[in-house]
């Protein structure tokens, strides 16, 4: 179920399949998005000198419609990391509101799924998916 409560993250990476995990919950404030980036990055920047290149799974699941200021924030960061990473990435959405939210403004090509299952078949598609994560959750 769609959760609008409590901002929450998770952020995981699985290292045989080479996949940044990410799931977001709830309706998010700036000081969420300072947390969430304050996570993300590092973990962003060491897949990149493990791996060069990593795919990523977006996980909107329960994840509220935003308001304006949280949206340029995650557009900001998007476009600051954009060269950072070559790989796929695939967002799994909830709603078509909430899939065009995201998609407007992104500077990434990325497949939208409406389910995980898919969208990780298609992000391991040449990969084998495992459960050797490293979790970090907020």
């Amino acid at each position: 179920m769609r959760q609008t409560g409590s901002p929450r993250f998770e952020v995981a990476f699985d290292n045989e399949a080479k996949l940044l995990l990410v799931s977001l919950s709830g309706f998010w404030t700036a000081a969420t998005v300072a947390s969430f980036l304050a996570t993300i990055v590092p973990a962003a920047i060491k897949a990149k000198r493990r791996y060069g290149s990593f795919g990523v799974l977006s996980d909107l699941s329960d994840f509220a419609v935003q308001s304006g200021p949280v949206v340029k924030a995650f557009v900001s960061f998007m476009r600051a990391t954009k060269p950072m990473n070559g790989g796929k990435i695939a967002t799994v959405y909830p709603d078509t509101l909430t899939k065009l939210q995201v998609s407007r403004d992104t500077p990434y090509d990325i497949r939208y799924f409406s389910d995980r299952t898919s969208a990780l078949a298609w992000l391991t598609e040449n990969n084998v998916a495992s459960d050797n994560q490293i979790r970090m959750r907020h």
